[in-house]
């Protein structure tokens, strides 16, 4: 059986569609895996905000429980 031009071009073309039919599966891996990291990074960042929160809160109220054991004591 002798190779002619039209059989190693149709060879050639397969070859090619695999490449595009991998590159493509790729693509659609990475932007699943870019969504999911999307996802967690957003959680992250809700998660720092509540710790951020509760660190305020926690500030102002040792702050007022400082500020009124000063003033017990400058009362006495």
């Amino acid at each position: 059986m002798s190779s002619t031009p039209s059989s190693e071009l149709y060879l050639l073309l397969g070859r090619v569609d695999g490449k595009v039919d991998q590159l493509l599966l790729e693509q659609n891996r990475f932007e699943k895996m870019l969504a999911k990291n999307d996802d967690r990074l957003s959680k992250l960042e809700k998660d720092r905000a509540v710790v951020y929160g509760a660190a305020t809160v926690l500030a102002f109220i040792g702050s007022g429980i400082m500020w009124f054991i000063s003033h017990l004591i400058k009362g006495s």
